[in-house]
């Protein structure tokens, strides 16, 4: 697989993988905020039903009063009221049932059954006897189903004039089946509502079509609100407070719950609308995933064009510098991401490589220079020991012309000599220019470097470069390959300077010894190296020049001082500044040394 289909389906499945993610998150988000606005509708229709039946609640309740009183007042004004009578009432009064008992609570007169076979008054509540003890003048019932009947009624008792008898009216609330119905025809989507109390106990079931009336009992949630999700439709269950939240006869009929009575609506709901609404948003979603797909592939086809171009033409340009075997060629890309900069230190490379190349041709070119001197020196030694042989048998030759040939002869044969001699040192020399070691005396050398850079810096402002020399003649030698050593404390002196950026500061240098080691200690108080490179200083590549640096120095450092079998260490805080100490192994000859005590003394540098 080339790169460009490796970094195309990289950027597609990527953007499709995050596009489909936020895609399938928003289709979510707004179903489940579909649903929530669609349940919340009805939950405010519930809210505005609830307010209709209490307001309705609250007039007839009004209505049966003043039918209440329009009795007591007939009763008192004509005596005792027959059935009849009271029936005559009870249709002009609009009301659907009118009662009246003894002071015992015994019913004496009905208007819809006989009163005889109605249990006494004050088995359904305790606050009936007070009607007539005159401790309440009122006792009325919010909306209750009464055995035997199917349909909801309201009760409202009052005592006579002379609190002798009970005068109580029954209400048939159909209002509750009218206004339900009337709901329904406002909105399609309501198939049905019904209405319970506390216990469950159902007031009725109203639908478009039909009004059922069932015993029994249904189990109903125990918050205010809820909402109930199946298949097709949404059940909504809202309490809805009475004209008496606390209702005597309730509690000890067992419908009301923990002595609080209210009424709970119930809710069936189509989804018939929210799943076309839904199925609309999904096919919206559906062409923002299309969309998606056609963005994922566009945008990878873009990235990795533009990538695989840069990496093309480096390919290309590589080509070229090996087609015509010359390393001067060079890819110069332009940029700043990362294919710029491999192509950058790809060139740096070839110019190393370049210069290296230089230096071997040099080499070449001494070294043919070596070995024609060599090979010319070795031609003419031979004829030269035929000569001298033969001058002793040159018996016609006068002694003084045998004198001159003999000390020419001598000449050239010394001239020869030193020839092959002086290009086996230099071939030498050239092998081992790197690698050399020497002794050297560390105060002194470091001391000369101390020197060289306060002339360096010396036009720079602040910089003040201290050596302070703890170490005896006799045990600062070491022995070490003093031009490298050179460079690399030149490095570290010139890090230590610069680590104070442009206003410069002090640099303090120790050189001592301890046990078998002699160090150089090297200390600035500038803005130090973060903890997170320490560990990494000298094994990778790291600089704190910006783009000028290569970070080459202290790794070429580390191996250069332990490769003497020696050891740098750094220690280091952020604005506090930087201590390096190189250890080196102190050199100790194996001859014993002479009582005979050094006379040379190493004085203290100081600025």
């Amino acid at each position: 697989m080339t790169f460009s289909k490796k970094i195309f389906i990289s950027v597609f499945v990527s953007t499709l993988l995050i596009g489909s993610g936020l895609i399938l998150f928003g289709h979510y988000y707004v179903e489940n905020l579909l649903t929530e606005r669609f349940t919340s509708r009805y939950q405010v229709l519930t809210n505005i039903l609830a307010d209709t039946l209490k307001r309705l609640d609250s007039n007839t309740e009004a209505l049966m009063k003043n039918a209440a009183m329009v009795v007591s007042a007939k009763e008192q004004q004509s005596g005792d009221l027959s059935n009849n009578q009271l029936r005559k009432l009870r249709d002009e009064l609009g009301v659907t049932h009118l009662f009246m008992t003894d002071s015992k609570g015994n019913f004496i007169r009905s208007t819809n059954e006989d009163p005889k076979l109605i249990p006494n008054i004050f088995s359904f509540c305790d606050n009936y006897p007070k009607l007539i003890s005159g401790e309440i003048d009122v006792e009325a019932t919010p909306i209750i189903k009464p055995d035997p009947e199917p349909k909801p009624f309201k009760f409202l008792s009052i005592p006579n004039h002379n609190r002798t008898k009970i005068i109580e009216v029954g209400v048939r609330v159909d209002f509750i089946a009218k206004t339900l119905v009337e709901a329904m025809k406002t909105d399609a989507n309501i198939l049905s509502l019904s209405l319970f109390a506390p216990d469950g106990t159902p007031f009725g079931r109203f639908a478009a079509k039909d009004t059922s009336f069932k015993d029994g009992k249904e189990n109903l949630p125990e918050k205010d609100k809820e909402v109930f999700e199946s298949k097709n439709d949404f059940k909504i269950y809202s309490k809805v407070g009475s004209s008496h939240t606390q209702c005597c006869q309730c509690d000890k009929a067992g419908t009301s719950k923990e002595g609080q009575y209210y009424y709970v609506i119930k809710s069936d709901v189509s989804k018939a609308e929210l799943k076309a609404v839904q199925a609309t948003a999904k096919n919206i979603f559906l062409l923002i995933g299309l969309c998606n797909i056609i963005l994922a592939y566009l945008l990878g086809k873009l990235l990795s064009r533009k990538l695989v171009r840069n990496i093309e033409y480096a390919t290309k340009k590589v080509e070229e510098i090996k087609r015509h075997e010359s390393l001067s060629g060079r890819i110069n890309l332009k940029g700043t991401d990362e294919v710029a900069y491999l192509t950058k230190e790809f060139d740096n490379l070839l110019e190393t490589l370049e210069k290296s190349q230089q230096k071997i041709l040099e080499a070449e070119k001494v070294e043919a220079k070596v070995q024609l001197a060599r090979e010319v020196g070795h031609n003419i030694r031979s004829p030269i020991i035929a000569i001298e042989m033969m001058l002793p048998t040159m018996f016609g030759m006068s002694e003084r012309a045998k004198s001159v040939l003999k000390n020419a002869v001598k000449e050239i044969k010394s001239l020869s000599e030193k020839l092959s001699d002086k290009n086996k040192d230099i071939a030498l020399q050239m092998k081992s220019k790197k690698t050399e070691t020497d002794l050297v005396l560390l105060p002194v050398l470091v001391d000369e470097i101390v020197q060289q850079k306060k002339l360096e810096y010396s036009t720079t402002k602040n910089v003040r470069i201290r050596l302070r020399n703890e170490c005896m003649i006799s045990d600062g030698f070491v022995k070490i390959n003093p031009m490298e050593l050179r460079s690399v404390l030149s490095n570290l002196i010139n890090n230590s300077i610069e680590s104070y950026g442009k206003e410069g500061g002090p640099v303090e240098l120790t050189v001592g010894n301890e046990l078998n080691n002699c160090f150089i200690q090297i200390k600035d108080q500038g803005s130090g190296i973060p903890s997170g490179y320490l560990n990494r200083l000298g094994r990778e590549r790291i600089s704190f020049k910006g783009e000028q640096g290569r970070g080459t120095g202290l790794t070429h450092a580390f191996k250069f001082i332990e490769s003497s079998s020696g050891k740098i260490s750094i220690e280091s805080k952020v604005g506090k500044g930087t201590n390096i100490q190189v250890s080196l192994p102190r050199f100790i000859e194996d001859r014993k040394v002479s009582d005979e005590k050094e006379t040379v003394q190493i004085v203290n540098y100081v600025e």
